[in-house]
């Protein structure tokens, strides 16, 4: 008798213990107090990057999870961009609209280098593309200009031209010396930002 009374207590306790597991809606920064450096003159790290990161006004985290994040952002498997299923993308979107993807509120594309299905909200994610102005990269933002893009960034490591009047200007990790972020631009303005995690 006494453990069918202890069954709802045992359900509540787990029910509470999950909920607690949730990570809050973060607050958002107003665009006028998001953080904005001046180009570290060695050159960037993903770290520094993600910290004048913003997405919907909600400042990045290094490593960028989806936990890190908040509630309020969900997570839509889009896409093979590659050969191995690892490769796969996914949307960034608003959690509170499930409409989202026809609504067009995505805010970016992300990889993890392993399947939606062996993913936790605490797996770092391995790339980000930031592609709308719903996204800001040390207060750039797609269609910026390629002169704020190089005050923001510094001078690139690379420029490539890509015809259709595009340009990617590529910068290297200031510590690895690896490539990790590409921007590219057309018609002199930003179409988007892709960083290596």
């Amino acid at each position: 008798m006494k453990v069918k009374k202890l069954i709802p207590l045992i359900a509540a306790a787990l029910t509470l213990s999950a909920c607690a597991q949730i990570p809050p809606i973060k607050e958002t920064v107003p665009p006028e107090q998001q953080k904005i450096i001046a180009s570290p003159e060695g050159g960037w790290t993903a770290e520094e990057l993600m910290s004048v990161s913003y997405i919907e006004d909600i400042q990045l985290e290094y490593p960028l999870t989806l936990r890190s994040l908040g509630a309020g952002v969900s997570l839509t498997d889009i896409m093979c961009s590659g050969e191995e299923e690892n490769d796969r993308a996914y949307f960034l979107e608003d959690d509170s609209d499930s409409n989202a993807v026809l609504l067009g509120t995505i805010y970016a594309q992300v990889k993890f280098g392993k399947d939606i299905s062996q993913l936790t909200a605490d797996d770092p994610m391995t790339e980000i593309m930031f592609s709308n102005e719903h996204c800001s990269v040390n207060g750039i933002k797609r269609g910026s200009s390629s002169d704020d893009m190089i005050k923001a960034f510094g001078e690139p490591d690379m420029i490539t031209e890509n015809g259709d009047m595009q340009k990617i200007y590529s910068y290297n990790d200031s510590k690895s010396g690896d490539e990790f972020m590409t921007v590219v631009l057309k018609d002199d303005k930003v179409l988007r930002i892709e960083v290596k995690l």
